[in-house]
């Protein structure tokens, strides 16, 4: 039960959704406006557009990277259909139901109750948002970044292979990555159709060579100066690494930057909102905590 709460309670300060299923009172759907639009109707049951809207603006910003509005909408309907299934089948006439709704009860009003409280006191203002863009503006820096490709032609790996075997296979790939070179430089060959056709690195080769975008250090030490240095649309010589041979192209180069503040708003308001949840949090307990004759028995828990 005390898990529960604290569970609870942590949803309501960061603002993430609580899946529960709770019969109305007969007062509560009269308060439905009518012209209301229905987002969804499952066995008689309606959802929502207002509603649904409430739900989905309580999500923080960050989990809805991998959410989306109608995936959520899927599991409100799933969650609805299983609710129901469960009345069917006399799920509310069984004991562990009966308890697990006076639990629940508890619950919802802490809930009730927290929510109240933070609606009033966690409006973010203008002024906020700019102050706390101001003192995390390193927090928003976007580093150097290029968007580069490359041919390798593998080198000998195995640490057991006798010294002549490794400089007889190193010399044999020298030898084609610089006749690849060749052809790139003298010769004008596409870039891409070489990679596809020559370079060894599985992970590129069929997509022309291409690496994406990188910053530094996410690369291998020598590889990583030489794609920096590089200018846009510029081919390296061959660049020796543990894994072979490279040839390298940049395609573009990003410089490091700090993002503006329109760009991140809406992370810094749900930043801010989250510092004044957990604060009213925090007072409201020690001070309930304080009035409030509290006795636990700590020596019964399972230790």
């Amino acid at each position: 039960m005390v898990k529960r709460v604290m569970v609870l309670a942590i949803c309501i300060i960061t603002g993430m959704p609580v899946f529960v299923y709770a019969q109305k009172k007969a007062s509560e759907k009269k308060t439905v406006v009518a012209e209301s639009k229905i987002l969804a109707e499952v066995n008689g049951k309606k959802v929502y557009l207002e509603d649904f809207n409430k739900k989905w603006q309580r999500i923080p910003q960050q989990y809805k990277y991998n959410l989306t509005q109608e995936k959520f909408l899927d599991n409100i309907v799933q969650t609805e259909l299983l609710a129901q299934e469960a009345l069917k089948q006399g799920a509310d006439k069984e004991k562990t139901y009966k308890q697990k709704l006076e639990d629940l009860k508890v619950e919802l009003l802490a809930s009730a109750f927290l929510e109240k409280e933070m609606d009033k006191k966690t409006q973010t203002t203008e002024e906020e948002i700019a102050q706390y863009y101001k003192e995390h503006k390193n927090e928003y820096s976007v580093p150097e970044e290029v968007n580069a490709r490359h041919i390798l032609i593998k080198t000998e790996l195995d640490p057991k292979a006798e010294p002549d075997v490794k400089a007889t296979a190193n010399a044999k790939a020298e030898a084609e990555a610089k006749a690849i070179l060749k052809q790139l430089k003298e010769e004008k060959a596409d870039f891409i159709e070489l990679a596809k056709s020559k370079s060894q690195d599985p992970g590129s080769a069929q997509n022309g060579g291409s690496l994406g975008s990188f910053s530094r250090g996410q690369m291998i030490k020598e590889f990583d100066d030489i794609a920096f240095a590089l200018k846009e649309g510029e081919i390296s010589d061959v660049v020796k690494t543990d894994f072979g041979y490279h040839i390298i192209k940049v395609d573009s180069k990003s410089p490091a930057r700090e993002k503006e503040l329109a760009e991140v708003k809406e992370q810094i308001v749900q930043a801010v909102e989250n510092q004044k949840r957990y604060k009213i949090f925090d007072e409201l307990i020690t001070k309930l905590t304080q009035k409030g004759k509290i006795t636990k028995n700590v020596e019964l828990l399972n230790k």
